[in-house]
């Protein structure tokens, strides 16, 4: 898995050139469905089955100690190089042109970033699994965006969502009534927050209120009438009586 960092890393760093006619996101995302499904072909042929549930799902309430401590002085020594090379990380992601023309070798900066990413990645998919990893990659973010504009106070709501929903979610899983899979039902319960905080957003947002709550209400009965057509539709098909 280092390995492969490496090798992505430099390939991410290789790709992104200064007249993006391809954003490098839609190359990273290419990479990721290739790569994952040349996984699933391998994991086929190698009849290693359980182990691609473990690679999606995780395994978080089975972690041992010693996983606990390695990811710890891992993530410690990946948020060092962050926070000591923060200004020329923001600057290669927020105005690449500039660095460009200030003449910071670019190549370099993505490279080194990628494979500290590459870096907490490789070690946090082996416990939290591919779904939970890349959930948290992306919905703290939004959720931090949504909030405010300032770097710190995105930091502090990314970190202070991540906790909230993480224990919210695993103690969801935890419940024998519920007795579900850890990492999806924290995938699920950050999909209901993000719902939630896209609808507040909008009506603080909304020039008018009473349209913006119109237009709230036609979109959840659309919600509600799509749920009910693949239910009823899903039993028909089944040949079982969905009451």
């Amino acid at each position: 898995a280092r390995a492969f960092t490496f090798v992505g890393a430099g390939l991410f760093a290789l790709t992104r050139v200064r007249s993006e006619r391809i954003p490098q996101e839609a190359v990273i995302g290419l990479v990721y469905a290739i790569t994952a499904a040349v996984a699933v072909l391998v994991v086929q042929k190698t009849k290693g089955v359980e182990h691609l549930v473990d690679i999606m799902h995780g395994r978080l309430l089975w972690v041992r100690w010693s996983e606990i401590i390695a990811a710890t002085i891992a993530y410690s020594a990946v948020g060092v190089v962050h926070y000591v090379f923060r200004r020329r990380f923001l600057q290669i992601s927020e105005d690449p042109q500039a660095a460009y023309e200030a003449g910071v070798w670019v190549r370099f900066w993505d490279f080194l970033f990628y494979l500290t990413f590459g870096f907490v990645i490789s070690f946090s998919v082996k416990v939290a699994g591919v779904l939970l990893v890349f959930v948290f990659l992306v919905a703290p973010a939004i959720m931090a965006f949504m909030v405010t504009d300032s770097l710190p106070k995105q930091l502090a709501v990314g970190w202070l969502t991540g906790t909230v929903v993480t224990t919210v979610g695993l103690y969801l899983s935890w419940r024998p009534e519920i007795d579900l899979p850890s990492g999806p039902t924290v995938v699920a319960v950050y999909g209901v927050v993000l719902i939630l905080a896209a609808v507040v957003h909008y009506l603080l947002r909304a020039p008018r209120k009473d349209t913006a709550l119109v237009h709230l209400g036609i979109g959840l009965a659309g919600l509600l009438m799509l749920v009910g057509v693949f239910y009823w539709g899903g039993s028909f098909l089944a040949g079982t009586d969905p009451a």
